[in-house]
């Protein structure tokens, strides 16, 4: 599965043109014929991107594979020392708690799925470009690693919420992307640790019949899930 359907430095993303970015998007989903209604989503978020991140340096990443989960994070930002989980919900005005939820699993799956995204700041925030006000808080999670609770953001406040969050985890070093793509585990070592398991398993146990539990098991208070990770108390 590729990893990113385009992946730039946030500098030649402004200079890319929404034409040519919604282009490569294409051909990194393979070139399959694509829904209007997806185009007309990436063209709106190239569109609030680059007024946001006009004075930003970092990465970007649009449709960034979870494979975990067999699905992909709308968009990617490594900023100073932060990861930023960005989901859109085009044209939508509320905060739904499923928005919620989905944006928090992608956070908490790059957290404990992703070795070299792990010690690092992680901020998911929710987006629905229809809605008119927002009030958002940044906080950590009561596990206090470094992952924020879900941020609930409209389009008008998206800048603001990239400074406090930046301002939040003042003094981190910052990500290096090169370093394993900085959000990309050791997917090859994540592929390395299932195949260990199933050779842990009973030599007779078909793969059929191993429940997904089983494989992706995690200790005790790894992934925790709850009103903490909601809202801050």
């Amino acid at each position: 599965m590729r990893r990113a359907y385009y992946s730039d430095s946030i500098a030649k993303f402004q200079t890319t043109s929404p034409a040519e970015v919604v282009g490569k998007l294409v051909i990194g989903s393979g070139g399959f014929a694509i829904e209007q209604t997806q185009r007309d989503a990436w063209i709106e978020q190239i569109s609030i991107l680059k007024q946001v991140l006009s004075h930003r340096v970092g990465q970007i990443y649009f449709e960034y594979a979870i494979p975990r989960m067999g699905k992909r994070i709308d968009v990617v930002l490594l900023i100073g020392s932060v990861i930023f989980v960005l989901e859109f919900k085009v044209g939508e005005k509320e905060f739904t708690s499923s928005a919620l939820d989905q944006v928090c699993d992608y956070a908490l799956d790059l957290k404990n799925f992703h070795e070299s995204s792990r010690d690092h700041f992680i901020a998911p925030v929710l987006i629905p470009t229809g809605a008119q006000q927002a009030t958002p808080i940044v906080c950590t999670t009561p596990q206090n690693d470094k992952l924020l609770s879900p941020i609930r953001c409209n389009v008008d406040l998206l800048v603001k919420v990239i400074d406090e969050v930046l301002s939040f985890a003042g003094g981190e070093a910052e990500i290096d992307p090169e370093a394993g793509s900085a959000v990309g585990i050791a997917q090859r070592q994540l592929l390395l640790n299932l195949a260990e398991r199933f050779r842990n398993l009973v030599p007779a146990t078909k793969v059929g019949s191993i429940p997904h539990s089983q494989l992706f098991q995690q200790p005790a208070g790894d992934h925790v899930r709850g009103p903490g990770t909601q809202r801050c108390n």
